[in-house]
């Protein structure tokens, strides 16, 4: 996923989100190595690579990222909230 501003590529590798920077300011886009942002990343139980949940919000400032969490073995469906990354 890139970033609104267009610098940058966001990834999910490794249980970890990624970012790459891009430069745009000759005819050909060149890409900077990857860089770790937070790991962590917990995947929901039957997810495959292709249904990572993962968006940016619009000013760039945000990343979220839906993650699997245990549930308990009821009819109840317990869902977590964050605004904040998880700790390293």
């Amino acid at each position: 996923m890139k970033r609104p501003s267009g610098e940058e590529i966001v990834f999910i590798r490794d249980n970890a989100v990624w970012s790459v920077a891009v430069n745009m300011s000759s005819d050909t886009p060149t890409f900077a190595s990857p860089v770790k942002l937070f790991e962590g990343i917990r995947r929901a139980p039957g997810a495959v690579a292709q249904s990572q949940g993962l968006a940016i919000s619009r000013d760039g400032s945000r990343i979220f990222v839906v993650q699997g969490v245990e549930q308990p073995e009821t009819n109840i469906i317990n869902v977590i909230a964050s605004l904040t990354p998880p700790s390293r």
